[in-house]
């Protein structure tokens, strides 16, 4: 998944909760993780606030990343994620407001 986050992020975040659904739920886990690994780079990328506004894309990428900590927190019943969370949520909140 090196390339191309903001198309394979939110197609994952869907097959994790198709898994769910039909209760494989450690494979699901798999699923959030991949996106994690894979898009917590970019997270730290824009918490630096570059100078350039961030991309569609990588704003959808950035929200794939936000389902996946929030999927693998309901399934772990932990806050594992909270902190990581809590910066990305504010990222995606100064871009869209800079959309706006």
């Amino acid at each position: 998944m090196s390339h191309y986050h903001h198309l394979v992020g939110p197609d994952m975040i869907e097959a994790a909760v198709a898994l769910i659904a039909i209760n494989d739920t450690e494979t699901a886990k798999k699923y959030y993780q991949a996106v994690i690994a894979d898009f917590e780079p970019l997270a730290r990328l824009w918490q630096g606030q570059p100078e350039e506004p961030i991309t569609a894309e990588d704003l959808i990428s950035l929200k794939a990343l936000l389902g996946a900590y929030d999927g693998f927190a309901r399934l772990e019943s932990n806050h594992y994620y909270s902190d990581q969370r809590q910066r990305l949520e504010q990222i995606i909140q100064g871009s869209e407001n800079s959309l706006l």
